[in-house]
C-alpha cells in the first residue's frame, strides 16, 4: 500500500467520523479530512518529495493554534513513521 493510499484510508476515516457529528462545515473535523485528502493527491502525483514539501509549507504557513493543522501533522507523522 502506498502513502497516499494510507492517508487517503486516514481521510476516510475523519471524513465518516465528520458525518456522524452535526456541525457547521467548517468543523476541524472537515476540515482536518480535505486537509488529509488533498495531502494524498500531492502524494501520489509528486511522491515522497512533494509530501514532504507539502507538509515543509504546512508547518510553516498555518497557525500553530490551528487545530486541524496539528492533528494533520501527527497523522501524517504517524504514517512516515509506519504506525499506520
Amino acid at each position: 500500500m502506498t502513502i497516499a493510499d494510507l492517508i487517503r484510508r486516514e481521510a476516510d476515516s475523519w471524513s465518516r467520523q465528520a458525518a456522524l457529528i452535526a456541525k457547521p462545515a467548517d468543523d476541524p473535523i472537515r476540515r482536518v479530512s480535505v486537509i488529509l485528502r488533498r495531502i494524498a493527491g500531492v502524494a501520489e502525483v509528486h511522491g515522497l518529495p512533494g509530501l514532504l514539501g507539502y507538509i515543509a509549507c504546512m508547518r510553516y504557513s498555518h497557525s500553530v493554534e490551528d487545530q486541524a493543522r496539528n492533528v494533520v501533522l501527527d497523522i501524517v507523522d504517524r504514517i512516515l513513521r509506519g504506525e499506520a
